[in-house]
C-alpha cells in the first residue's frame, strides 16, 4: 500500500513538473519573452465551454528580469503603459456617463484578474478570424466573440501575466 501511494504521489509530481515547461514554451512561442525562467505563481484554465470558449492565465515571476527587459524592449509589438481604452475596457473596464464596457477577464465573482498595474509593458494579439493585424486592438470590442491574447508584464513585481480568451 505504501509503495502504491508512493509511485502516485511521484507520478503526481512529475506530471506537474512536466506542465511548467510546456506554459513557458508556450509563453514564449505567442510572446517573444523567453519564459524559461519564470515561476509559475497562479494558473487557471477554463476552457472548455461550447467550442472551447473559455479563458486561460499564467502568471509568472521572474527573479532576474534583464533578460525579460532585453526581450521585451528590442520588440516592436510590447506596448509601455498605461494601456490604451480598448485594453483598459477588457482588463478593468470603462464607465462612462450612461455606459459601461467590460472588464471582460474577471473571476467567478466578476473581479479582474488582472491586480492594477502601473508600470511595465503589454503585448496583444488579436487572435480573431477577422483580424487584418494580429497586434492591432483596435476592432476586438466590434465583434460578436472574442479572441485574444494578452501578456503583460509589471516592473514593479517582475510579473508576466499571460491571458488567452476565447469566446
Amino acid at each position: 500500500m505504501k509503495i502504491k501511494t508512493a509511485i502516485c504521489l511521484l507520478t503526481s509530481i512529475l506530471l506537474l513538473a512536466g506542465c511548467q515547461p510546456k506554459k513557458n514554451k508556450e509563453i514564449t512561442n505567442s510572446v517573444g519573452v523567453d519564459a524559461s525562467a519564470g515561476s509559475e505563481v497562479l494558473s487557471f484554465d477554463d476552457h472548455g465551454g461550447f467550442h472551447g470558449d473559455g479563458t486561460s492565465c499564467v502568471v509568472l515571476e521572474f527573479k532576474d528580469n534583464e533578460d525579460v527587459m532585453k526581450d521585451i524592449e528590442s520588440d516592436e509589438n510590447w506596448r509601455s503603459l498605461p494601456f490604451d481604452e480598448n485594453i483598459t475596457a477588457l482588463v478593468y473596464g470603462v464607465k462612462g456617463e450612461g455606459f459601461e464596457i467590460g472588464p471582460y477577464l474577471t473571476d467567478e465573482n466578476g473581479e479582474s484578474i488582472v491586480p492594477d498595474i502601473q508600470n511595465g509593458y503589454y503585448c496583444f494579439i488579436d487572435r480573431h478570424s477577422e483580424s487584418e493585424n494580429k497586434y492591432d486592438d483596435s476592432q476586438v470590442l466590434n465583434r460578436s466573440s472574442l479572441n485574444f491574447t494578452l501578456a503583460i508584464y509589471d516592473t514593479d513585481t517582475d510579473r508576466l501575466y499571460f491571458i488567452k480568451m476565447d469566446t
